[in-house]
């Protein structure tokens, strides 16, 4: 073999290029395309699955929202269901109560009026006759005693008609018949017709359908006396029997602080200027009834009168009482005292 040939198979397997020129490596195809493709297509996947998993973890969280609030809504449904079902008997049995009470009052109203009311000059002329008693006799024709002596009745009147001197006008109340009785009421209005310059002349029946003004009513007697039962110290009077107007009231203090427990009333007297006393009754007691059965009657008048028993309770504060039996829905007592039917 000559060495040209040899020469000339190597060159054929060499490139001929230039130099400097860049290598030729024959044609190559373009992949990179195929590449943001198949990168694009995948990044695509990978968006779609996480949208439909978030979708889904939507869904899942609605649906247990849901789920949740369908059942404290059920829970909550029970519980009222519940409370009414105990609450129910309840209201109607206070409903019941009431009813009956007032069923009662009026049944003892009807009962009570048996004689033929007096005409208003009949009454203002049975309340002069009273007012100008100066003997033991006219008190037993014009009065009704009650407790008090004859002679008892004409002191007082003596000493008022000195102190208070002659009324200056006479107000008929009309009809107001209290514990089963028949009473008519005239205002007495003394000087300058100040609040405790006022009386209360209450007329009713006797037996004999003879109508006589009720002593202790216009005296708006008390026992014992309020200056010794409003007396601080040890040597007061503990109980008492009391002629008051009354009301509903917030204070609640000492033993009395629990105003589920307690009812609170305020007390008033003309014979006790400015001084507020405070009675409680223990609720749910014949005597809470009896005071809430007259608020009830009242038709949103501000003060009532009533009789009460109180007395005072250590610890409380002098004017904080307990009211232990209510005698009257007003000033002039029955055979029966008025908690009695309760």
């Amino acid at each position: 073999m000559k060495s040209d040939d040899i020469r000339r198979g190597v060159q054929r397997g060499v490139s001929l290029r230039k130099t400097g020129s860049a290598p030729d490596i024959g044609k190559v195809d373009r992949m990179h395309r195929v590449i943001r493709k198949e990168r694009r297509r995948h990044g695509e996947a990978k968006n779609s699955g996480d949208k439909t998993r978030e979708k889904r973890e939507r869904v899942r969280r609605l649906i247990t929202t849901g789920w949740s609030i369908a059942v404290a809504v059920m829970a909550a449904g029970v519980l009222v269901a519940a409370f009414l079902f105990w609450l129910r008997p309840m209201l109607q049995r206070e409903k019941d109560t009431t009813e009956r009470d007032r069923l009662a009052a009026e049944t003892r109203a009807k009962k009570a009026s048996r004689y033929k009311s007096p005409g208003e000059d009949e009454a203002m002329e049975i309340v002069t006759h009273a007012l100008a008693v100066r003997t033991p006799m006219e008190a037993r024709e014009w009065i009704r005693l009650g407790s008090a002596t004859a002679a008892e009745v004409v002191d007082y009147l003596q000493t008022l008609a000195t102190r208070e001197g002659t009324p200056v006008e006479k107000i008929l109340g009309g009809c107001i018949d209290k514990n089963g009785l028949q009473l008519e009421g005239i205002e007495v209005v003394y000087g300058a017709g100040e609040f405790d310059k006022r009386r209360l002349a209450i007329l009713t029946p006797d037996e004999h359908g003879v109508w006589k003004m009720d002593f202790a009513a216009f005296a708006r007697s008390v026992n014992p006396s309020w200056s010794e039962f409003m007396k601080d110290g040890e040597n007061r009077h503990s109980d008492g029997d009391v002629r008051v107007y009354f009301t509903k009231d917030r204070y609640f203090n000492g033993p009395f602080i629990d105003e589920k427990k307690w009812q609170a009333y305020g007390l008033v007297s003309q014979d006790l200027k400015d001084q507020l006393l405070v009675g409680y009754c223990k609720r749910g007691t014949p005597q809470h009834q009896a005071m809430e059965l007259m608020l009830a009657a009242a038709g949103g008048r501000p003060a009532l009168r009533t009789t009460l028993s109180v007395r005072h309770v250590p610890g409380a504060e002098n004017r904080q009482l307990e009211i232990t039996r209510v005698l009257a829905e007003d000033w002039v007592l029955a055979d029966q005292p008025f908690d009695e039917q309760f």
